[in-house]
């Protein structure tokens, strides 16, 4: 019975870490635009463009399911709407007593570089979750590009959508730590203070050559803000800050979290946030696009998993009147649109023209979505999903990160010198 109370504890501790998650929300640009800027680097086929951005947006819509049916429900509601489009099928693939997408938002914990009930204690825990997310990615890739049991449009899908899911969590990396206000110049790492900040795998190879073996010895300290259901938590950063998610996190252009401004809180840097807060968030989301277009190119040139990823980059579809992966794709906008997490909830110019956009229908393009309704013809969307679920995506990214039944990070740390070696030559290594 005490077994029973305990594990009745650790769920209820999860569960409302997943509320309090999603009540925190997801900010789709800058998600969006650094993996637009991989695609259009590497020069991807269109199709295979959008499904890199719809894997990305993966880890944010399965945690915050609930939250996004409730927006949409209010919204057809107060438009007299019976469809949004794009939405109706992306909603009715992943039902919410479903077991498997209740698995994957579990799953999806893991994926967002926070720091869960204190469990990343120093840069060794960072250093593993990088390491394990990259051969989680490749070993996925690998296996999903080349099931027999699949057709080869699923294949591809497949192994676009877990590529850009990673991509979501290597950008968490960047955007929800102090990545970008520590002192990579006093290092030596960059040439000053005002230099864009390196990535992490230029920060490893930095210590390959100066050999520091010890990634806690090195006099920069990564962390993240704790996310926790605990509303008494106190934790100080080595800062002193605050260290919490709504504190670290630079995930809309003026540092906002739950209508309040934190740009206090993110003064350190190449760009004082105080002061320029987009600039800051721009000098976060830099580091994340070139650290993405990294994580990439070090796939392209793993082996297998490699190949497979190169082939699918250019996949050509036929002109389509209506491609399902543009509309997967665009819907992933007017879900955060519609749960106002697009860019925070005091927009610039530039977004607040994509959101004007993004909620503006045509009644007349509403009608073939509506007979759609009406006859209970499925939505060519909804497949994407469905393939993403069903085959476990998000817990094949986050196997071996942590426990999803107690919500804590599952690392075993290594010796220093050892846990350097593993960043330095395994999966960071320079192709």
């Amino acid at each position: 019975m005490a077994a029973c109370r305990v594990c009745l504890k650790r769920m209820v501790l999860v569960l409302a870490m997943l509320a309090a998650n999603a009540a925190a929300g997801f900010d789709t640009r800058w998600h969006r635009d650094c993996t637009g800027a991989v695609a259009d680097s590497l020069s991807a086929q269109p199709h295979a463009a959008r499904l890199l951005l719809v894997g990305t947006f993966g880890p944010d819509f399965l945690f915050s399911l609930d939250v996004i049916a409730a927006e949409v429900a209010r919204w057809r509601q107060a438009h007299g709407l019976l469809v949004v489009p794009g939405l109706n099928g992306l909603l009715a693939a992943n039902p919410a007593d479903d077991p498997e997408l209740a698995a994957a938002a579990r799953a999806s914990l893991f994926l967002h570089f926070d720091d869960l009930q204190d469990g990343l204690i120093d840069n060794q825990a960072f250093a593993l979750l990088l390491d394990r997310l990259y051969a989680n990615t490749r070993s996925a890739v690998a296996d999903y590009g080349s099931d027999p049991h699949l057709d080869e449009d699923s294949r591809r899908c497949l192994v676009l959508m877990t590529v850009g899911s990673s991509l979501h969590a290597l950008q968490d990396f960047y955007c929800h730590t102090n990545w970008i206000h520590r002192d990579f110049a006093g290092l030596g790492v960059v040439e000053t203070p005002a230099s864009p900040p390196p990535t992490w795998f230029t920060f490893l190879e930095f210590l390959r050559q100066h050999n520091l073996d010890d990634l806690n010895a090195v006099g920069v300290r990564i962390q993240s803000g704790c996310f926790t259901a605990d509303p008494n938590y106190a934790g100080r950063s080595t800062d002193g800050l605050p260290k919490t998610h709504r504190v670290f996190a630079h995930d809309n252009s003026y540092l906002r979290s739950d209508g309040v401004s934190q740009a206090r809180f993110h003064r350190a840097g190449p760009v004082d946030g105080e002061v320029d807060p987009v600039g800051h968030m721009s000098v976060a989301a830099g580091v994340a696009s070139r650290g993405s277009l990294e994580w990439v190119r070090r796939l392209l040139a793993d082996g297998q998993a490699g190949r497979l990823l190169a082939a699918a980059l250019a996949w050509r579809q036929p002109a389509l009147v209506l491609d399902p992966a543009a509309a997967a794709a665009e819907a992933c906008d007017r879900v955060s649109a519609l749960c106002r997490h697009f860019d925070g909830d005091l927009l610039p110019p530039e977004s607040a023209a994509e959101v004007d956009h993004l909620l503006s229908f045509d009644p007349i393009q509403l009608i073939p979505q509506a007979l759609r309704a009406r006859a209970c013809l499925p939505d060519p969307t909804a497949g994407y999903w469905r393939l993403y679920v069903k085959h476990r995506v998000l817990n094949r990214l986050a196997a071996g990160l942590g426990d999803p039944a107690t919500g804590r990070y599952c690392l075993v740390l290594a010796p220093p010198t050892q846990a350097a070696a593993t960043a330095l030559g395994g999966s960071s290594r320079r192709p």
